[in-house]
């Protein structure tokens, strides 16, 4: 039953994790295109 709980624990943390840097580099892309 833990292990169930902790699995379930990193995939949200990675799915969270996978979510902020895909978001944090389409940030620095369009910084780079310089229109913002």
């Amino acid at each position: 039953m833990i292990g169930v709980i902790i699995s379930d624990f990193f995939a949200i943390f990675y799915v969270v994790n996978v979510v902020y840097v895909s978001s944090s580099l389409g940030f620095i892309f369009d910084k780079k295109k310089g229109n913002y």
